[in-house]
């Protein structure tokens, strides 16, 4: 039964990988989930999701929530180890709001990884920039016993 899940992540992982390599690619932001949850499973984390059901979201905002979940997630699995993520959508009358938690700051957790050398990106600051620029708001910092990013942005 592991090996046959293992064969079938290694697939699925394939699969991810050929898409986004692939000239122009791109997929919706109910897809980068999907990519999300398998990635953060294959790691040894438990992981909650959830998201609008039929949610279609295109254009800009959903490039920057791709880009905040991406930013979000890349972050913890480089410079900490959390044991547990929730990454959540909501949307009300006229925004969206992306809020991922994990545990990778609570007390008594693992300590954090050394930062990687060589940066590759502009991070959160960068990513606040993007935020802004779409007239919505960017926080990120740790919250109670656990690390949060929410980014809320405006529906046209």
């Amino acid at each position: 039964m592991v090996l046959a899940e293992i064969v079938e992540l290694a697939r699925r992982t394939q699969e991810d990988v050929r898409r986004i390599s692939s000239p122009g690619a791109t997929f919706s932001l109910a897809d980068e989930f999907g990519y999300v949850q398998r990635l953060l499973t294959a790691s040894g984390t438990a992981v909650r999701t959830s998201l609008p059901p039929h949610f279609r979201l295109e254009g800009a905002v959903a490039d920057c929530l791709r880009s905040v979940l991406q930013e979000a997630v890349g972050n913890v699995l480089e410079h900490s180890r959390a044991g547990f993520w929730e990454i959540e959508l909501r949307t009300g009358v006229d925004h969206i709001r992306l809020t991922v938690r994990n545990d990778g700051v609570a007390a008594g957790s693992v300590p954090p990884r050394p930062p990687a050398t060589g940066g590759r990106g502009t991070g959160l600051a960068g990513l606040k920039g993007q935020v802004v620029a779409l007239g919505g708001t960017l926080c990120a910092g740790p919250e109670e016993r656990e690390f949060s990013v929410a980014a809320v942005l405006p529906l046209d």
